[in-house]
């Protein structure tokens, strides 16, 4: 710019549409890959819950049948012992 003047094209509509719609296809494009991104996050989190949930309902029907066990190994030793306490206190009458 020696003498000052600065050149600008003639048509600067065309340009700055060409330059608006190659901004705007950008912008979609990249709309599109996050959306597509988001989509395979959110459905693969799905899944990750629903692995989730199945363990935790087999931990759970384990841990019932553990306690279901536990339970009737307890009730099985009080009736020994109850039975042996029976015994005891007979064979003491007999004497």
């Amino acid at each position: 710019m020696k003498d000052g003047f600065m050149t600008l094209p003639t048509d600067i509509s065309s340009e700055v549409d060409l330059l608006k719609n190659k901004v705007l296809n950008a912008l979609d494009s990249l709309e599109k890959f996050y959306k597509k991104v988001v989509k395979g996050k959110a459905q693969e989190n799905v899944q990750k819950m629903f692995r989730k949930w199945a363990v935790l309902e087999a931990f759970e029907k384990a841990l019932a049948e553990g306690l279901r066990q536990f339970e009737e190994e307890e009730k099985a030793e009080e009736d020994k012992k109850r039975l042996e306490e029976e015994h005891k206190i007979q064979a003491e009458e007999e004497v």
